[in-house]
């Protein structure tokens, strides 16, 4: 009496056993595009922050210039 389990017959057929995409074995990915787009949103708004200050600092420098 022989028993054929998945493995088993994975094995001999020189392949993998396959399972079902569920929501627990691709989360993964959705963690690391959910971090990227949190990354992104911080670098934007520094960005932002910087390129304000940068363009504050050279119109009072002007208006100097020119008073």
């Amino acid at each position: 009496m022989m028993m054929n389990d998945d493995a088993d017959v994975a094995v001999q057929s020189g392949g993998s056993s396959q399972s079902a995409l569920t929501l627990s074995n691709v989360a993964g990915i959705f963690y690391i595009l959910i971090g990227g787009l949190g990354l992104s949103m911080v670098v934007s708004l520094l960005e932002f922050v910087y390129k304000y200050k940068r363009q504050v600092v050279r119109k009072k420098v002007r208006r100097e210039y020119v008073s």
